[in-house]
């Protein structure tokens, strides 16, 4: 069983492998787990022996073989979640995570400085990196074909045809 696929290869990335669709699952399962875990203030000594229990050993397991069907969350969300998105969480959960542990008064203020920290660096990334431009653009244009917004998919086609003729030029 795989997750939306399309002939030659599976996902957004069109990548070669097959992706366990429990295991993909499973981890999505475990780090909202732990964000939530966050958000109601789990204390560090609680929340680190249960990351140390389930995430970790998922994402070491993850990164022994490229091949198998179990990848690291980090590919996941490389797969499936738009690398501004991607960014801004990280960032964001982290400095929550940072203000809860650190018990700072206005931690969800915190947490927005960083999630904003975390889009800008995406959005600077993105702009000085072509190839992550492209990248991005093949999983908007899987987006759109798989929500049948067939004029928003050529807009992003044509878009991206124009990027590369100038790359080219």
């Amino acid at each position: 069983m795989t997750a939306s696929s399309r002939p030659g290869g599976h996902g957004p990335l069109n990548r070669q492998q097959f992706w366990s669709t429990w295991w993909v699952l499973l981890f999505g399962a475990v780090a909202v787990g732990l964000l939530i875990a966050v958000c109601i203030r789990a204390p560090f000594a609680y929340w680190a022996p249960v990351a140390a229990l389930t995430f970790f050993p998922m994402e070491l397991y993850g990164l022994r073989d490229a091949s198998d069907p179990y990848p690291p969350l980090t590919q996941i969300t490389r797969e499936w979640c738009p690398r501004w998105l991607t960014f801004l969480l990280i960032y964001g959960f982290a400095a929550l995570a940072g203000g809860t542990w650190f018990h700072f008064h206005r931690r969800w203020w915190l947490a927005a400085l960083g999630a904003l920290l975390g889009w800008l660096t995406a959005h600077f990334d993105v702009t000085y990196d072509a190839p992550a431009v492209a990248q991005e653009n093949a999983k908007y244009q899987w987006y759109a074909t798989k929500l049948h917004l067939n004029a928003l998919q050529r807009r992003l086609v044509t878009n991206q045809q124009q990027r590369d003729f100038r790359e080219r030029a």
